[in-house]
């Protein structure tokens, strides 16, 4: 129960009330009425709040802070505070277009905490500024990264494995997606299998910085058959090791409709497997070709008695004026 006052004090209590009923409002309290409703009208929504909270240092600031309205996200033209951003850094219109596309949905990535630190990183791999605009229009998705949690690692455990900065410079540029392909998912499982096929770092590390790219294929619908197609021509561990090694854009050829009708072609011209063999592990380049060229060329030579396995290589990497004017002139 409530401790009950002395009577004496509800005494003195009622008398002060009647006293101050009596006596007229300062006019300093007249000024200053208006002012206070205004402040109740502009308080009363965070109540609520406060009555959880309670009023404090922190919780009047986080209720005024409630009452101002949040910085919008577009620029008065229309275009995102990233838009704007990359504008001002020398992004035309046309690649701004691109990169909306690309991004998939509205292209507003944070300024402060996504864009500005991996530009910063891009500069202190070594990229100019014409690469990092490359990199950016290509896949500006690398801003939905985790620069320090992926990005990062993915690239210092490159250079583990023997790439340099220029290399990993490269490689971004080439094939910027790397950047949100899984350390753990993606890259080691590849180095791995490439080791098991005979490959040492140095040399996987070299394949990877000639086409970075086939750290995003399939092992199991890329990699393992096209490996396994080359030891039915008769290729041991160590030569399809190297034939990946010097040329491993291969890699990213389709088996049935490139690689086999080419293989196809040049028995099809008399070469045995054993010569395909001694071909393609001195000279990978010849599966690169266009099946068109590499059958006319093998034609225009067989027709002249100048097909063998040396003319073919040399031939094969002549632009089509120079071939023309050595063999078809005189054909």
């Amino acid at each position: 129960a409530q401790a009950q006052r002395p009577k004496g004090l509800d005494m003195v209590l009622r008398r002060r009330m009647q006293a101050m009923r009596r006596r007229p409002l300062p006019k300093g309290v007249l000024l200053f009425l208006p002012l206070s409703l205004a402040a109740v009208a502009v308080l009363w929504p965070c109540s609520s709040w406060l009555s959880i909270v309670r009023w404090s240092g922190t919780g009047a600031a986080a209720c005024a802070r409630s009452r101002i309205p949040r910085q919008s996200s577009r620029s008065d033209d229309g275009r995102t505070l990233a838009e704007d951003f990359l504008s001002s850094l020398g992004f035309s219109d046309g690649e701004l277009s691109k990169i909306k596309v690309r991004y998939g949905g509205r292209f507003e990535p944070d300024v402060e905490n996504r864009i500005k630190p991996f530009l910063q990183w891009f500069s202190e791999l070594g990229l100019t500024e014409l690469e990092v605009r490359k990199v950016v229009v290509a896949f500006p998705a690398v801003f939905r990264q985790r620069l320090k949690e992926n990005s990062k690692p993915a690239v210092l455990w490159l250079k583990g494995l023997g790439m340099d900065d220029s290399q990993v410079a490269k490689a971004i540029t080439t094939f910027p997606q790397l950047m949100g392909l899984s350390l753990e998912d993606n890259l080691k499982p590849m180095v791995q299998w490439f080791k098991e096929l005979g490959m040492d770092d140095q040399q996987v590390a070299k394949s990877f910085a000639r086409c970075p790219q086939i750290l995003s294929y399939s092992i199991e619908e890329k990699l393992k058959p096209t490996s396994q197609w080359l030891k039915e021509l008769g290729m041991d561990d160590q030569q399809v090791a190297k034939f990946f090694a010097r040329q491993p854009s291969l890699l990213g050829l389709s088996l049935e409709t490139n690689l086999r009708p080419k293989a196809q072609a040049m028995r099809d011209q008399g070469f045995a497997d054993t010569q395909l063999v001694s071909l393609l592990v001195r000279d990978p380049r010849l599966l690169t070709s266009r099946l068109d060229l590499l059958t006319h060329r093998m034609d225009v030579l067989a027709a002249q008695g100048l097909l063998t396995e040396q003319s073919l290589r040399n031939t094969i990497a002549l632009t089509e004026a120079r071939f023309a004017a050595r063999f078809e002139s005189s054909a």
